[in-house]
């Protein structure tokens, strides 16, 4: 039915089953994320939310700058080198954090606005921990244990709200907001620690495993970049029009967006270490068409609701619907380049990785000062588009036509039916129709696999059933 060897169909059910895992711990951290920034908007206001947003969005934007693609190295490295390539990332992780705390220390980040400095702070601490918790929770993933690495993200998020959001209710405003978030980041570093060394121990890393883990994890770090705009978005907008509602707005607007890319992203990630212990390469053409067939009705909704949905935080959120729906429009090329570049970290094209991302990258470095300057965080938004479209070309291992024919039936809908103003309901009511006849566009034009949703939803359901069976 798939048109694949029984060997292929194997290997994808068990990316299937890791990356059913790992989407539910995304849409645990989108959910909760959403109803953490919907109630602190709600007490703290659209200032105490970009405050500690652009706290949060500077750890974001440091570590990251700093990551030198340690999470790919960790999932393409753990399968073969065990315990010294956890080791060796986990070393180079914490003298990275320490590094990125002292940037936060000693540069303007530490004084973006006027009474920031115990924002700043806890910037300090969260970007140690997130490049710590980068390279242990990618070590779970890559030993495939995507069970713990749910609950780690399930009890980090929890613990989010439950502190953060009972701070602010005290009267503590947005650094209450702030101090849930270093609270998840707490947890989540120093669980998923302890389950990578109960399991892999801690070796003493040669240089060769140093040498090896920083040459792959460089290689992606290009790439790897991109989302730093996530953080750097939101840094940009402070810096340009030191409005902090201006940050809060587009960051809420990049998280809705990043959590459409949960399924390539989870996809993806599992490919690699599975095609690492054997399985076929095929996975990253299967993965792609996956992704982008799930993501494209999804997309299409956000896109064309983008009023309706940052209207539920307020007026000043729904009043820049343009920077979700522009956002929205990134999530097909993105779902074709993650599972390509699962593909390239297999077979060890060190150089087309790079390449990829220096592409992603200059387009980005290139458009972002002059778009911001002509259109502000709108034009953020534009040069993040650009730059997850410039890399395509240069991408193998996926069917490139059929994402094309995606991309092309996404725009159409989304800029179709989400210009004209309209009540918040008819607005949600003409996403549905929208994704609906995404769908069926896709279907007509050929450009998505039905066959391959029908696998997934099978691998779902028998991961239910196993779950209750272990219960019994």
């Amino acid at each position: 039915m798939l048109g694949i060897s029984d060997s292929v169909a194997r290997g994808f059910d068990d990316v299937l089953r890791g990356s059913i895992w790992l989407i539910l711990s995304g849409l645990v951290v989108n959910l909760s994320g959403l109803v953490f920034w919907l109630l602190s908007s709600r007490f703290a206001g659209a200032s105490g939310v970009g405050y500690a947003a652009s706290a949060v969005s500077i750890s974001g934007l440091v570590s990251t700058l700093l990551n030198l693609g340690l999470s790919y190295a960790m999932l393409r490295e753990i399968p073969v080198r065990g315990s010294k390539a956890f080791s060796s990332g986990l070393l180079i992780a914490i003298l990275l954090g320490l590094l990125g705390s002292l940037i936060v220390i000693y540069t303007p980040l530490s004084s973006l606005y006027t009474g920031f400095s115990s924002y700043a702070f806890l910037a300090v601490v969260m970007t140690i921990l997130s490049m710590v918790s980068m390279v242990s929770l990618n070590t779970l993933v890559a030993m495939n244990m995507v069970w713990e690495y749910f609950l780690v993200v399930l009890a980090s998020n929890i613990s989010r709200i439950a502190v953060g959001i009972p701070l602010i209710l005290l009267g503590y405003g947005g650094l209450g907001a702030a101090f849930g978030m270093l609270l998840a980041s707490i947890v989540a570093s120093m669980a998923s620690l302890a389950l990578s060394v109960r399991r892999l121990g801690l070796a003493a890393p040669g240089s060769g495993d140093l040498a090896e883990v920083l040459r792959i994890g460089v290689s992606n770090y290009p790439i790897s970049l991109s989302p730093a705009l996530v953080s750097g978005g939101v840094v940009a907008a402070g810096i340009l029009t030191r409005d902090p509602e201006a940050a809060g707005v587009i960051y809420i607007s990049l998280m809705i967006s990043s959590a459409v890319g949960l399924i390539p992203s989870s996809v993806a990630s599992v490919s690699i270490p599975a095609m690492m212990r054997g399985a076929s390469p095929e996975l990253s053409r299967l993965g792609a068409s996956l992704s982008a067939s799930l993501v494209l009705p999804i997309a299409v909704g956000v896109g064309i609701s983008s009023r309706s949905i940052l209207g539920i935080l307020g007026s000043d959120f729904s009043a820049r619907w343009e920077i979700l729906t522009i956002l929205s429009l990134a999530s097909i090329p993105y779902a074709a380049i993650a599972n390509s570049m699962s593909r390239m970290n297999w077979e060890r094209s060190l150089a087309r990785l790079a390449t990829i991302g220096v592409a992603s990258l200059a387009t980005l470095a290139t458009l972002s000062p002059i778009l911001a300057g002509l259109a502000g965080v709108k034009g953020i938004a534009i040069a993040y588009l650009a730059s997850s479209i410039a890399p395509l070309p240069l991408i193998r291992g996926v069917d490139i036509h059929g994402i094309i024919k995606m991309m092309a039936i996404q725009a159409i809908l989304t800029i179709g039916l989400s210009q004209p103003p309209r009540e918040p309901l008819i607005d949600a009511a003409l996403g549905v129709i929208g994704s609906i006849a995404s769908i069926i566009a896709a279907h007509i034009s050929r450009a998505s696999r039905i066959e391959l949703l029908g696998r997934a939803i099978a691998v779902a359901i028998n991961i239910v059933r196993n779950r209750q069976a272990n219960r019994e």
